[in-house]
């Protein structure tokens, strides 16, 4: 039976169980830096953990910078131009 203060997220899980935002970015900048971010012991298999590999670390870089939104299509809009009217009475008719 569980505690009356465990809420569950409308799948049924637990909010405990749930990774925060933070807590998701952290462990992908452990990975893309090549740090093992599972400590000694908390391996599902086991066993240890190498560091993370190549194609490991660039998909980690890969979901940050889609994060961070670094990969953008849309270049960046020049800022707009002032536009001087000559309007002052008694200056030169065309």
């Amino acid at each position: 039976m569980e505690a009356p203060d465990e809420t569950r997220d409308s799948t049924g899980f637990l909010d405990a169980d749930l990774a925060s935002p933070q807590e998701v970015l952290h462990y992908l900048t452990a990975i893309m830096r090549g740090v093992n971010p599972l400590p000694q012991g908390e391996d599902p298999a086991g066993s240890a953990r190498p560091a993370p590999s190549t194609s490991e670390r660039m998909k980690a870089a890969e979901l940050l910078g889609k994060r961070y939104r670094l990969f953008s299509e849309t270049a960046p809009q020049p800022e707009a131009l002032p536009v001087i009217v000559d309007d002052i009475a008694g200056g030169r008719q065309p």
